[in-house]
């Protein structure tokens, strides 16, 4: 059987792997706008979580909220925030 949709996940992922604010939809705009409402959520700047954006188990894009001490992001490519519309997704 030929899949013909693409089934995209949203989630937030902590250090002991564990899952929430999951979102799985068919349609990619649905899935960019979870995964920007994630990403645009400040109050997990500084933390070990990350936001994941995937289609069919295959990542797209993590945005890793770890920050170094002077408040610049600890991974800048794998920072989203401001760019999620240079995500991919397709």
């Amino acid at each position: 059987m030929i899949q013909d949709t693409m089934t995209y996940r949203v989630y937030l992922r902590n250090p002991q792997q564990q899952v929430s604010n999951k979102t799985s939809t068919d349609d990619p705009a649905a899935a960019l706008a979870a995964f920007r409402t994630l990403v645009d959520r400040t109050d997990l700047d500084g933390t070990d979580i990350l936001a994941v954006l995937n289609k069919d188990g295959q990542q797209v894009a993590h945005h890793f909220f770890k920050l170094l001490p002077d408040g610049t992001p600890a991974d800048p490519s794998k920072w989203w925030r401001g760019k999620v519309d240079q995500v991919q997704i397709k």
